[in-house]
């Protein structure tokens, strides 16, 4: 928590500099070395992206610069920034347990925002509980906005019960098998674990 802070003071630090030397190239390179460091990910990119954005035209640009096109000479696609931007725009918004999960799960909440949904207590309380983004994407998709996932979605659950793995697909559930959660093996916990978190199994 103590760097992840230190990251953040280093990004207000960074847009003070720039803007002070009234100098985007500042901005830029230092986005640059952090990326190629893997020290600028997750929310502290979202910010990053969303305090440049804002202060922008705080810079001497000119008509023909593009915001977009300036951030594309680091290699951030288009639409990484776009979700990123939004994810920092609606952050303050958002209740303290839905800040601190990880940036994949806030994608879709904050795409619901920003298409004007809202979000009740409820199913607020549903995101916070949610363990993993296929669970998040499901919440946001069927109870924020009411919608059925798509026949061609996969849904992969695992019964905490009994093992069992399986998944839901076009209204149908296919079983594949069973995983052993009650190993007092942690390898095979752990690989439990990597499995629900890496692939977006949703327990049951």
């Amino acid at each position: 928590m103590t760097n992840e802070l230190s990251l953040y003071d280093q990004v207000d630090s960074l847009m003070k500099d720039a803007l002070e030397a009234d100098d985007i190239t500042l901005v830029l390179a230092r986005l640059d070395r952090m990326l190629q460091a893997k020290e600028l990910v997750g929310k502290i990119l979202a910010k990053t992206i969303y305090l440049f954005y804002q202060n922008w035209y705080s810079f001497s640009v000119s008509a023909s610069d593009k915001f977009n096109d300036v951030l594309s000479s680091i290699n951030l696609e288009p639409n990484t920034v776009k979700r990123y931007l939004r994810v920092w725009t609606y952050y303050d918004r958002l209740p303290e347990g839905i800040q601190d999960k990880v940036i994949k799960e806030l994608i879709p909440i904050t795409n619901a925002l920003h298409q004007g949904y809202e979000i009740s207590g409820e199913n607020w309380e549903k995101l916070e509980r949610s363990p993993n983004f296929s669970e998040t994407q499901r919440i946001v998709t069927q109870d924020v906005k009411n919608k059925e996932s798509r026949k061609s979605s996969m849904r992969i659950c695992l019964d905490s019960d009994n093992g069992t793995y399986y998944c839901w697909k076009g209204g149908e559930r296919h079983n594949g098998g069973f995983l052993d959660v009650h190993s007092e093996d942690p390898v095979v916990q752990e690989m439990i674990a990597r499995t629900v978190e890496r692939v977006g199994v949703t327990w049951k």
